[in-house]
């Protein structure tokens, strides 16, 4: 039986900014892995992809409101914890490889999608 691979070519697709762009990808990303996330969560994650996962950008989605106190943080951050975003490397938590692409000008994803 022959294997034959269809080519999807999708042009350019034009985002704001690069929080959007990480939003996008985090979708793209869940997707691909059943991931099931709320948008805040997304949104929360793709924050910590562009400016890192660290206490700075903790202390600023609570200052600018983005989740409304240190709990649902907590909350959002267990989550993460439970679908294998946050891991453990080197006693330190740190996002998964998965979720530590730079967050450039352009972003080429090459996705697979296999029914054999």
């Amino acid at each position: 039986m022959e294997n034959k691979i269809t080519a999807l070519k999708i042009d350019s697709f034009k985002v704001n900014s690069r929080l959007e762009m990480s939003n996008l990808l985090v979708q793209f990303i869940c997707i691909l892995k059943k991931i099931k996330l709320s948008k805040m969560e997304i949104l929360v994650l793709g924050y910590f992809m562009v400016e890192g996962y660290n206490q700075i950008t903790k202390e600023y989605i609570i200052d600018s409101k983005l989740l409304a106190n240190k709990q649902s943080l907590a909350n959002t951050l267990t989550t993460f914890r439970k679908n294998g975003i946050l891991i453990m490397e080197k006693f330190t938590e740190v996002l998964a490889p998965d979720y530590r692409y730079p967050i450039t000008e352009k972003i080429n994803l090459n996705i697979t999608l296999d029914n054999s």
